[in-house]
C-alpha cells in the first residue's frame, strides 16, 4: 500500500513545482525590468517605475471604445502614478495613438502625478503634446505597449504659464487586464 501512496504525493509536488516556475516567469517587454507588471519611463530624463500597482482596462463608453492603463508606485496612492488613457471609434488593437480628436474626445492622453502630488496632463493644455501610444500585444491576460509626450502641470493651463512641462520619454508598460 505504501508504494502506490508515494505515486499521488509524488505526482503533487511535481505540479506545484512546475506551478512555481511559472510565477517566476516575467513578461518585460524586452526591457530588461524584473517585475512581471509594470509601468516606466522617464520624466525630464528621470527614471520612474510603478509596479506596486497596475491594471490594464478595457471598456465601451457609450459608442466610444476605451482602454486604460494605470501604473503607480503603491495601491490606492493619491501620488507617484501614471494614468494611459486611449479612447476610439473602433475597437482598440495593437495599434498607435495619438492625441489626435476622434468623435469630440482626444484619442490618446496622459496624466502623471509626481510624488508631491502635482498633476501633469496632456489635456487641455497650452503647449505642444505630440503624444504616442503603441500598444504592441494585447493578450487575454496582459496588454504591453510604449508611449511619450509632453505634459503640462494642470494649474498653469489656467494661469498660461509653459514653464513647467515635462517630457515623458522611453515609457513602456506591461500590466495585467
Amino acid at each position: 500500500m505504501k508504494k502506490y501512496t508515494l505515486i499521488p504525493v509524488a505526482l503533487i509536488v511535481f505540479i506545484f513545482s512546475a506551478c512555481q516556475k511559472g510565477l517566476d516567469d516575467t513578461v518585460d517587454g524586452g526591457t530588461g525590468n524584473t517585475n512581471s507588471y509594470f509601468v516606466e519611463f522617464k520624466a525630464n530624463g528621470v527614471e520612474k517605475n510603478y509596479t506596486g500597482y497596475t491594471l490594464g482596462t478595457f471598456n465601451m463608453l457609450a459608442t466610444l471604445y476605451a482602454c486604460n492603463i494605470v501604473g503607480q508606485e503603491v495601491t490606492g496612492g493619491a501620488t507617484d502614478g501614471m494614468d494611459i488613457q486611449i479612447t476610439d471609434t473602433i475597437p482598440i488593437t495593437t495599434s498607435t495613438y495619438t492625441d489626435a480628436t476622434v468623435a469630440g474626445t482626444y484619442q490618446g492622453a496622459l496624466l502623471y502625478t509626481d510624488s508631491t502630488g502635482k498633476q501633469f496632463s496632456s489635456i487641455l493644455t497650452t503647449v505642444t503634446t505630440s503624444i504616442q501610444i503603441t500598444i504592441s500585444e494585447n493578450t487575454t491576460d496582459h496588454v504591453s505597449g510604449t508611449f511619450s509626450g509632453n505634459l503640462q502641470n494642470a494649474q498653469d493651463v489656467v494661469s498660461g504659464d509653459t514653464t513647467h512641462v515635462i517630457a515623458i520619454t522611453e515609457g513602456s508598460f506591461t500590466v495585467k487586464k
